[in-house]
């Protein structure tokens, strides 16, 4: 069954916008903590209770710590108990050989607090542009209603952005596939043109100057005191036109990859390592025997600016 996810921008005065970050906290610290104790006092469980660290056992001490931490209590419990859904599964994608061995998370990267849907109120349309939710401890959470709701909501997640705290709706619907009888095409992707079709079409993605607005902010953080108000301000003004470049590219993608797919029956896309293009400069001395770190960086740069490195396209 497949998934659609529908975010829209939360209406948080700075009251409400603290508690956010103060429950972010309190995740954070409880996945580190979790993760801690199964790095390194997984033989000392095993010793005593004769099993291992598992998700069951981590959200009974969950329980017992919530009962003697009063800033523990305070936030809710359901997204204490996701982070500790989080961390377990990342361990059985590490067993199983999926992923890498699981990091602790780390300030303002990823912030969020997951909710199930059953511990949610309805919506509530307030007008034709706002309504609002109900979360467990902290009430009403009024947004911006820019789009209707399709399918069933299985996680609500609020996250935060460089522009704001948003909402996002995880919702799993039926869908039928129509049929389609125009013939296949195959999909190249590059640096120059993003996009580059058999039939002979490119499909470059437009220029913008955000890049340019963002790597100037980035050098007027760098030249001002270091941990100064004034750097933060200009860090928190770079992030915002980073995640509005990221917004453009996203929708650049949405809309050439849907009239693609109304053209065509079938797309055959190319066996590119858009992971490479897009990693580090500073690799091992094997992959950049034959081309300077420099060169490599600029491709890089390129790949995620013209979106080639995007799961997107």
């Amino acid at each position: 069954m497949p998934h659609r996810a529908y975010k829209y921008r939360i209406d948080a005065d700075q009251q409400t916008a603290e508690f956010f970050a103060r429950c972010c906290g309190v995740v954070r610290l409880v996945y580190n903590i979790a993760l801690e104790q199964r790095s390194s006092f997984w033989r000392q469980f095993r010793k005593a209770e004769g099993k291992n660290i598992s998700y069951p056992s981590q959200a009974r001490e969950l329980t017992a710590i919530r009962c003697e931490v009063p800033w523990v209590a305070e936030c809710p419990i359901d997204t204490q108990q996701q982070a500790l859904r989080d961390l377990d599964q990342a361990f059985q994608n590490f067993f199983a050989g999926r992923a890498g061995y699981p990091k602790p998370r780390r300030k303002f990267v990823n912030d969020a607090l997951r909710f199930p849907s059953s511990r949610v109120g309805a919506i509530e349309r307030l007008n034709a542009k706002w309504a609002r939710l109900r979360l467990p401890k902290i009430g009403d959470v009024k947004f911006r209603y820019t789009r209707p709701i399709r399918g069933e909501v299985g996680n609500v997640t609020v996250v935060r952005e460089a522009n704001g705290w948003h909402i996002a709706f995880s919702c799993a619907f039926e869908h039928e596939t129509p049929a389609n009888d125009n013939p296949p095409v195959g999909i190249d992707r590059g640096i120059v043109n993003t996009l580059a079709l058999s039939t002979g079409e490119m499909h470059a993605m437009p220029p913008s100057n955000l890049d340019d607005r963002h790597k100037q902010w980035q050098r007027t953080a760098a030249r001002r005191n270091s941990r100064s108000k004034r750097q933060a301000k200009a860090r928190r003004h770079a992030a915002r036109i980073a995640a509005k470049a990221a917004r453009q590219r996203l929708h650049w993608q949405h809309v050439t990859t849907t009239r693609i797919a109304r053209r065509f029956g079938a797309a055959v896309l190319e066996d590119l390592k858009i992971r490479n293009m897009s990693a580090s400069a500073k690799g091992p001395s094997k992959s950049r025997a034959r081309t300077s770190p420099r060169r490599l960086a600029s491709i890089a740069r390129s790949a995620r600016r013209r979106g080639t490195a995007s799961s997107g396209c």
